[in-house]
């Protein structure tokens, strides 16, 4: 029912949990105010990571947290929202980073979100293909809108979380949720 597209996998989030908008303390039930089982029903373990030497003991003992993946799931779960029908995704669904510091983030370039755009529009097929009906879509920040709209999609733009944004963030969705999945 709802679409959550943000714009690129983060190194706090997705590139060591594997799962778009997902960080490892959630789904090890690790978090402060996320619980696994309201992520997922399968329970996970840590396994080591090639770059654990470049990690803090917290980060090695819970995983990583992301403030980001915070915001995004703590407004799914107040809006009471079966997280089976929520599509997490980024547009550009790998992690782009500095060369040579894997735990860095950067702004995919125009190529990369051309490539990402085509496993976008994939996904939103596949599910179309697959009977579900039209997402309520929802970009985390306006780079993610913009870079939708670029495309051909139209979504709507959430404030992103980072710098104070976080409850314009949860606002902006509960407002759209309201809105649109009435």
């Amino acid at each position: 029912k709802v679409f959550v597209v943000a714009e690129a996998v983060g190194y706090q989030g997705g590139r060591f949990s594997g799962i778009a908008i997902t960080c490892e303390r959630m789904l090890l039930d690790k978090h402060k105010t996320i619980r696994a089982k309201d992520v997922t029903t399968i329970q996970l373990e840590r396994t080591s990571s090639p770059t654990s030497s470049l990690l803090k003991g917290t980060q090695q003992k819970d995983g990583f947290n992301e403030p980001t993946d915070t915001v995004v799931w703590s407004a799914i779960i107040e809006k009471g929202i079966n997280p089976y029908d929520t599509l997490l995704w980024n547009i550009f669904p790998f992690h782009p980073h500095k060369e040579g510091n894997p735990l860095t983030n950067r702004t995919p370039t125009d190529r990369e979100q051309q490539v990402g755009w085509e496993y976008t529009k994939r996904l939103l097929d596949l599910h179309i293909e697959l009977g579900g009906a039209e997402p309520l879509v929802l970009a985390v920040g306006q780079k993610s809108a913009d870079t939708m709209g670029k495309f051909g999609l139209s979504a709507i733009g959430l404030r992103h979380p980072a710098n104070g944004g976080a409850n314009l963030y949860r606002q902006g969705f509960a407002e759209a949720v309201d809105t649109y999945l009435k």
